[in-house]
């Protein structure tokens, strides 16, 4: 498949903004590392249908209240698949992990700021993630995405 010339242009963006070596931004399958959570981003779809996807690996199921902790993705699930942005909860078959994972159009509006910024957010998630595995009702959980606009975070922008 050829690299659309979209998401090349969010690749060069993001090594402006953030100076990781080129070397790591591989045009097939990016793997990066913000705050100890990994992401992995590539492109999918045909000249027609391109989109860049984003997959945050939020961590391991919890051992204790499992089952709970399933029906409640299975449940936020059902909210998220509701935004703009279509983002859903998935579970890595190799590592077992919980991923939070989005696709979005390769659009000339979109930026590398606005997908450093998104992951930013996502870095939020899976740290709470991590703390609570989202059941904790005292805990601050992460809410889905309203309309266009990706959930925002003061640290955010500095997620490098």
């Amino acid at each position: 498949m050829a690299v659309p010339h979209q998401y090349r242009r969010l690749l060069d963006e993001i090594h402006q903004l953030t100076h990781v070596p080129e070397a790591l931004l591989s045009r097939e399958l990016i793997h990066l590392s913000i705050r100890g959570v990994d992401f992995s981003i590539y492109p999918v779809g045909d000249q027609d249908q391109e989109h860049v996807v984003i997959h945050c690996d939020l961590g391991a199921l919890p051992e204790k209240r499992r089952d709970e902790a399933l029906l409640r993705l299975l449940d936020t699930n059902f909210h998220l698949i509701n935004s703009a942005k279509p983002i859903t909860f998935c579970r890595n078959e190799q590592s077992g992990n919980l991923l939070l994972s989005t696709a979005q159009p390769l659009l000339a509006s979109l930026s590398g700021q606005s997908i450093l910024d998104q992951m930013g957010s996502l870095v939020d998630y899976a740290l709470v993630w991590r703390q609570t595995f989202f059941l904790d009702q005292k805990a601050s959980t992460p809410q889905a995405p309203i309309a266009n606009q990706p959930p925002q975070t003061f640290g955010a922008r500095r997620a490098f």
